[in-house]
């Protein structure tokens, strides 16, 4: 009975995970449709990927040295 359980949760949660990713990709889709100004939208997200790559790499560095 419990390997049926854990089985269903493992199945509901790649649903779950399924679902959020495509909504996530239709949510990217729209936006890309929805700009007019392509060369401003890569910018701006070049803009705010480089500051949250560094501060994730900051976060790992220092979660190392957490016991």
């Amino acid at each position: 009975m419990t390997a049926l359980r854990a089985r269903l949760r493992i199945g509901l949660l790649g649903c779950i995970l399924a679902a959020v990713a495509l909504v996530a990709i239709g949510l990217i889709v729209l936006l890309v449709v929805a700009v007019p100004d392509r060369v401003g939208l890569m910018l701006s997200v070049t803009a705010a990927s480089i500051p949250a790559l560094i501060y994730a790499t900051i976060v790992l560095r220092l979660d190392r040295y957490e016991s």
